[in-house]
């Protein structure tokens, strides 16, 4: 139980991290945390009148420096079930929100690297994961 709630609290500050690092990047913030009984979308946010789907994978990192070279990384976690669920909430947001099927839209992931010692973070944006 220990556990889940140390992971709930990297996946929420690693949330707070994309978002703070996409804002940065001149991006708009639409919403967070959206949910549909199809599944969540982490972040939603906006630029050059796309719409960009941001699926955030956190996990704690002991050696930021190390990052790069990790064989392990959060993003593998985008499998082809995860893509299945946030497509189907993309279009009930869409729908939901009489934004037209013609707008252009894409997936980005997120990875952020945590260490809770030193309270540093890495960022890593794969951009437009499925074309």
């Amino acid at each position: 139980m220990k556990q889940l709630r140390l992971n709930s609290k990297i996946g929420v500050l690693g949330e707070g991290i994309a978002l703070k690092k996409l804002l940065s990047l001149g991006f708009e913030f639409v919403t967070k945390n959206y949910l549909e009984k199809a599944g969540e979308i982490d972040i939603i946010v906006k630029k050059d009148n796309i719409f960009h789907f941001i699926e955030v994978k956190s996990v704690s990192c002991e050696n930021l420096s190390l990052v790069g070279s990790l064989v392990f990384k959060p993003e593998n976690n985008v499998n082809k079930i995860k893509l299945a669920r946030i497509y189907r909430t993309i279009e009930l947001y869409m729908s939901k929100n009489s934004i037209s099927h013609e707008t252009p839209w894409q997936i980005d992931v997120v990875s952020v690297y945590i260490n809770t010692n030193s309270k540093q973070a890495k960022v890593e944006i794969l951009w437009n994961v499925v074309e």
